[in-house]
């Protein structure tokens, strides 16, 4: 029975995919589900996960957290939230 409602399951999902610009180029983002509205919630929390990543660690973008590092570390101390200071220590460490 529960191999007959997975096989059903996979036979009714369909692909769905989106593409943005973001990060200076277009991103595409594809899943499959048997949801379609479902998926594209998904989809948009995605996106929104690739906005907050680029918003916050853009070399491009003057407000992000990266640049202000860029900016302002060789002339005063500066405050860094723990995920752009992990990031940072996770390079050191592989470097």
């Amino acid at each position: 029975m529960a191999l007959i409602l997975l096989i059903s399951t996979r036979a009714n999902a369909e692909w769905i995919g989106e593409s943005r610009p973001l990060m200076g180029t277009e991103v595409s983002v594809y899943l499959w589900h048997d949801d379609p509205d479902h998926g594209k919630r998904l989809l948009d929390l995605v996106f929104d996960e690739a906005v907050r990543i680029d918003e916050l660690m853009s070399t491009y973008k003057e407000t992000s957290e990266i640049s202000k590092v860029n900016r302002l570390a060789s002339l005063q101390d500066v405050t860094i939230g723990n995920e752009l200071f992990r990031l940072i220590q996770t390079a050191l460490d592989i470097s």
